[in-house]
Formats: structure tokens, C-alpha cells, sequence
């Protein structure tokens, strides 16, 4: 099925009327064009001088259009691949990061990889398709030690599938690791950092302990013919490490006559790996034509919208994010109603919108600015441990992160395999082939047009668009499966009598908010109030304060131990129970807390 089957717009008319209609108007088609034809000749990785004259040109645009903003110079953990090679006996494949413009690299370091050559008996597999990767390694020469070891993998390729993987072969003992690529030529960037931000927490690892690399499909297969289980292999990681000033700015659009201090954070990535065009130039100039628009309407606005830009998102595992909810954790915690990521949009061919996250209360608000702006369905999924979704502990509700993208059977005829960022395209994701003509000015303009009526409902409405009726059902449906999992072996219906009683609260706030009998100033604090107990419960294990690894997060993370017990015996079997009635204590008083907070407004 090719692409031009499908269509931009499924309505000959946008859904929105009066002020809304005039927002959808104001979009520029040429201005975040000019501001992508730009970006396209910068490399942007941090640090780098490419990406301060990125930060400079933002800059020289808030100041064309009278937007203020501040320009911070924080100091990240980074990791900047160098160079990466593999070697047998006399033959050798290499790849060097400076080289990229006549030559994509083949070979190349993973960020936080080890920083040196290894040596040693090469294991080959490939890695079977599956969600769970116990299950997957299971009955495999990569299910047991492999200390002094170099693993060769097919089928393990991006995400977080790398990432796990990359946990799995560290706690193997592995020396090295070599991921095998499906396209011929290129593999794509990654990093193996083990911590979010880039800053591991005391007794962590600040780096991965292996060294990693990717290479292409032909390194591969050059490998494949040279090795038999046993061959000495070596591989080589270069990197720079270190701390390193980026560029970070963050404009702010002031309503004229602001209900409260709240606000809504507006952001993406400024870095990318080369010139990363649609991942993320397209948000970047998404982020300034929001910015320009809602500014000229600034008295219609009842919150104040912020925007940011942040560097050490690929090299640093989210580091800008990272850095500013440390810098303005209390700010953030006491008025940030919601935060909106914008990245991956504007891609070519990118006609659905099927790549799309949000939290649950704020379904209704994504996916009606997507019917009302292009007439089209969408799917969203659970918002990811990933994407500068920094605000999760916080208690911060978080929506979009990715935006439209190319349709299914259209990646399937291409061959692509999955990767969530450049609209679906694999060909451009993290590879050096991400430029202008991965993007489309048409697409860029219908995505700025949802991005925009997301932020604008936040902003305008007396009381918030989210909905945490939905949040607390999504707690129960978590809930009420993970006790049926525990079956015999634990009993959750503490929490279920809680999630209930809560449930029956939200109902009675929501009606009293429809009936007036709740002023909604008073409901938009509340509803805050309600965000920073219920997001950590779903999405964070660690600490208000602090960030959980850039790893796959269950539901309800705290509870998801009831899923192992049938599992274990004896004295760990004991050990577990008693953490997770530790963990049951937490949850109930959250939720009691949050019920008690909510009722006093009711």
C-alpha cells in the first residue's frame, strides 16, 4: 500500500470554531519550514558548536517575535561517541563519527559504553521475537555465565529491547556486546546508559560495564562468516566523557490576565544525532510556531505557557530535562498543570497517528484535538519511561512524545523495522539519512495545528481538560488484574477498597465541578493536587525527588512483584512478600491521601 493512498485530512473543515478557528489559521506554513531548512545544516549534538547556533536561532526568534526567555548553561554527563570498531584474526570493520558525510558509519559505539577494546570468545545468537526477554534468552547459549565473553545478537535492534537487553548481558558478565542491524548499510545511534540523566545514584553504575556497538546487516554477515562459537573477537568503543556546558532555553508566553501562577510545559529535544531532522528539528520549530502564536493571543490565555528546548537528550539519557526538574523541582511540583512533549513530528508520509502517548486523563484531550484538526482516530499508548518524560515522579500529568506517523502496512511494504521517533521511519531514525527530505511541510503544518489545540485547551479553559475519572478506572483495571494474577498467593483488595473509594470521590468532584458547586480555580488545584499522587503510583518507583532508570516501567510498579511470586520459594519467596506488603502500605496511604485531599474540596 503506498502512502499517497492516505490522506493529511479526513474532514474538508477543521472541528473548531470562533477563537480555536483562529489559532488553526494563524499556523504558519513557512516559518518553522525556514526555521527546519536551518536546523538541516546543523549537527546538533551536544555539546557542539551546531547546537549553540541552534539555541542562537531560537533565541533571535523569540526575540523577533517578543517572547521572553532565559538561556541557562548547565553543566550534563555526557558521552560522545568517537569511533567504533570489530575484528577477526586479520579482518576488521570500523566506523568513525567524523567521518559520517562520505561515509554513514557501519560500526558504531553505543553513548555510555565502555570507552576501550575488549577481547574474547564470541557467542552468536540470534535473540528469538517476544515481550518478555527472560522468556526469550530462555534454553539459549545467552542464558547463563558469559563472563570474558563478546555476544554477537541478531535481533535486538532499538528502544528499549536494546536497553534490556543491554541490562541482561551486563548482569551475565559479558565483556562485549555487538548488536546486529537489519539495514544494510547503517546501524542506528543508541545509548546503554544505565541511568536517567546521565547521573546514576550512589552504588549505581555510571556507565554501562560492557562495550557495546552496533553494526550494519553486511558487518554482520561479514561477522557471521568468520565466526563459530569460541572465535576471539574484539571490539573497540571510542567516547568522550565528561561534563559539558549546553545551551538550554526556555521561553515563556505570559497570559495577560493569569488565573493563577499555574503553567504548561512545553518541550522536546534541541540535540540529535546528526542533523536528526525529524527527530526532533520538526518539534523544535513545532515548539516556536506554538510559541508565536499563542503570544499574539496572549489575552485569552488564563495560564502561562513555558517552553524548552533541551540539550543531552541522546548523548545524556535526557540530561537537559533532568537538570531543570532538579533546578525547578518546586516550581514545577506547585504549578505545572501539565507537560506536553513534542517530538518525531512533521515526517513524510506520516498521515495516521498511531504512534502517539498520553496519560489516561488526558485522552479525551489528545485524541479530540486530533479528530477536530485532521478528522482522524488514534490509538494511544501508555506514555513511556523514555522521551524526556522527566516529570513522572514529580507527579507531573504528561501527554504526547511522539506525534503522527507513517501508516502500518506502509512500513511493512518498506521493510522497516519498528522504531517510535521520525514518524515510524526506520531509514531516518538515528541515522545520518534523517535530513530535509524526511520531512514534509504539510504534515509539519497538521501536526503544529494539534500541538497547538492540545496546548491551547490547557491554557484557555477555566478548568483543566483532563480527566482523572479515566486515571483512577486505569488504576483499578492494574489493580484488579494484578490481584487476579496473585491468585492464593497475596491479597490486594486493600488497595482495590481504596481505588473504589476513591473512585465514588472523583465522580462526586467532577459532578460538582459540571454543577457549579465547585468554583474552577479551585477544581484546577485540585485536580494538580490529585495528578501528583496518582502519576508517581503508575509510573515511578523511586522517590518525588529523584528519576527511576531509562527502562521498561510496569504498571503500578510498586504492586507488579504479585506477577513473580509463583516463581519463587523459601526464604526469597518470604523477602518478597514482605516488600510488597511494605509497598501495599504506600499505595493505600497514597490513595487515601489523594481521597482525603480531593474531599475537602467536595
Amino acid at each position: 500500500m503506498a502512502a499517497d493512498e492516505y490522506q493529511l485530512y479526513d474532514r474538508e473543515e477543521p472541528g473548531v470554531t470562533g477563537f480555536e478557528r483562529t489559532l488553526y489559521d494563524a499556523v504558519s506554513r513557512e516559518k518553522p519550514w525556514a526555521m527546519l531548512e536551518r536546523f538541516s545544516t546543523l549537527r546538533r549534538v551536544s555539546p557542539s558548536a551546531d547546537e549553540r547556533a541552534a539555541a542562537d536561532y531560537i533565541a533571535e526568534r523569540f526575540d523577533e517575535y517578543g517572547i521572553p526567555y532565559e538561556r541557562y548553561e548547565p553543566e550534563l554527563r555526557l558521552s560522545v561517541p568517537r569511533a567504533a570498531a570489530v575484528g577477526v584474526g586479520d579482518w576488521e570493520a570500523s566506523g568513525t563519527e567524523a567521518e559520517f558525510e562520505t561515509e554513514p558509519p557501519a560500526v558504531k559505539a553505543f553513548a555510555f559504553s565502555r570507552s576501550t577494546t575488549v577481547a574474547g570468545p564470541a557467542v552468536h545468537e540470534t535473540v528469538p521475537a517476544g515481550d518478555d526477554l527472560d522468556d526469550r534468552l530462555a534454553g539459549t547459549p545467552l542464558d547463563g555465565d558469559l563472563a570474558g565473553t563478546v555476544v554477537v545478537a541478531e535481533g535486538v535492534t532499538a528502544g528499549h529491547d536494546a536497553n534490556e537487553f543491554i541490562r541482561a548481558m551486563e548482569a551475565r558478565n559479558a565483556a562485549g556486546l555487538v548488536l546486529v542491524h537489519p539495514a544494510p548499510d547503517e546501524p542506528h545511534s543508541l545509548t546503554a546508559a544505565p541511568a536517567w540523566g546521565g547521573v546514576p545514584q550512589a552504588g549505581e553504575p555510571g556507565r554501562s560495564s560492557l562495550v557495546v556497538v552496533a553494526v550494519s546487516r553486511r558487518v554482520g554477515d561479514g561477522l557471521a562468516e568468520r565466526l563459530d562459537d569460541g572465535t576471539e573477537l574484539t571490539v573497540t568503543a571510542e567516547l568522550d566523557e565528561g561534563w559539558f556546558e549546553c545551551p538550554l532555553v526556555v521561553g515563556t508566553v505570559t497570559a495577560t490576565d493569569p488565573q493563577g501562577d499555574e503553567f504548561v510545559l512545553l518541550h522536546g529535544h534541541l540535540d540529535s544525532w546528526y542533523y536528526g531532522v525529524t527527530d526532533n528539528a520538526t518539534g523544535n520549530a513545532g515548539i516556536v510556531e506554538v510559541a508565536r502564536v499563542l503570544n499574539d493571543h496572549r489575552d485569552h490565555l488564563r495560564r502561562d505557557l513555558k517552553v524548552a528546548f533541551w540539550p543531552g537528550h541522546e548523548g545524556g539519557r535526557y540530561g537537559g530535562s533532568t537538570w531543570f526538574v532538579d533546578r525547578f523541582a518546586a516550581d514545577l511540583f506547585d504549578d505545572c498543570v501539565a507537560h506536553v512533549v513534542f517530538d518525531s513530528a512533521g515526517a513524510k508520509d506520516a498521515t495516521e497517528f498511531n504512534s502517539t502517548y498520553w496519560m489516561a486523563e488526558a485522552a479525551d484531550l489528545c485524541s479530540g484535538a486530533i479528530e477536530d484538526v485532521a478528522g482522524k482516530s488514534s490509538t494511544g499508548k501508555r506514555a513511556p519511561q523514555a522521551g524526556d518524560y522527566s516529570f513522572s515522579n514529580l507527579g507531573v500529568t504528561g501527554l504526547m512524545a511522539l506525534s503522527s506517523g507513517i501508516p502500518e502496512a506502509v512500513r511493512e511494504a518498506r521493510g522497516y523495522n519498528y522504531v517510535g521517533g521520525c514518524g515510524g521511519n526506520a531509514e531516518a531514525w538515528h541515522r545520518t539519512a534523517d535530513t530535509l527530505e524526511k520531512a514534509d511541510p504539510d504534515v509539519l503544518t497538521r501536526d503544529i495545528r494539534v500541538y497547538l489545540l492540545v496546548v491551547a485547551r490547557l491554557l484557555t479553559g477555566e478548568r483543566l481538560p483532563l480527566d482523572y475519572r479515566a486515571t483512577v478506572e486505569r488504576h483499578r483495571a492494574v489493580v484488579d488484574g494484578y490481584d487476579a494474577r496473585a491468585g492464593d498467593h497475596y491479597d490486594l483488595s486493600s488497595v482495590r477498597a481504596e481505588l473504589d473509594a476513591l473512585a465514588a470521590t472523583v465522580d462526586r468532584f467532577y459532578e460538582a465541578l459540571d454543577g457549579g458547586r465547585v468554583a474552577d480555580s479551585t477544581g484546577v488545584a485540585a485536580m494538580t493536587a490529585l495528578a501528583r499522587r496518582l502519576v508517581p503510583l503508575d509510573y515511578a518507583r523511586r522517590g518525588r525527588f529523584e528519576q527511576d532508570p531509562p527502562e521498561t516501567i510496569p504498571p503500578y510498579p510498586r504492586l507488579h512483584a504479585v506477577t513473580v511470586l509463583d516463581d519463587l520459594r523459601g526464604d526469597d519467596y518470604r523477602i518478597k512478600l514482605t516488600r510488597l506488603k511494605r509497598a501495599e502500605n504506600a499505595v493505600v496511604h497514597e490513595l487515601r491521601q489523594a481521597r482525603r485531599e480531593l474531599e475537602r474540596v467536595v
